[in-house]
């Protein structure tokens, strides 16, 4: 979530939890470093891309963004690349395209669950298998 705090003389300033909230439940989950990992994150938000800070800060190595739409994919993955100071290598692809081997992690930042949005069916995806 976004967070903005007043300060004295009407100064504002803004922070953004997303990161460190994810990197700290991660932190949990993944034992010490994950130094040379594999990450999938499916989606192409602003979850998405906090998700992928926190993986870089986590030692992740390489990510690839999954979308219906590729040039999607590939087009969030060029807007963030100058801030992940070249620690992590990500790649656009589509769900037929991507490829699981080594993946060690899959971070759903999509709104599918939520609500009324449905789950889909996985049993054909690449991550069944």
């Amino acid at each position: 979530s976004n967070t903005v705090k007043i300060l004295e003389g009407d100064f504002l300033l803004a922070h953004n939890t997303d990161i460190g909230g994810f990197e700290d439940a991660l932190t949990e989950l993944v034992p010490g470093k994950a130094i040379g990992s594999f990450a999938a994150v499916i989606g192409t938000g602003g979850a998405a891309k906090a998700a992928i800070l926190a993986l870089k800060n986590l030692g992740f190595k390489s990510v690839a963004i999954v979308s219906r739409d590729a040039a999607k994919a590939d087009a969030v993955a060029r807007e963030i690349e100058p801030v992940l100071d070249g620690r992590i290598k990500l790649k656009g692809t589509t769900w037929s395209d991507c490829s699981t081997e080594n993946v060690s992690l899959v971070v759903n930042s999509t709104p599918m669950g939520q609500g009324s949005v449905p789950v889909p069916d996985f049993s054909r995806s690449p991550v069944s298998r």
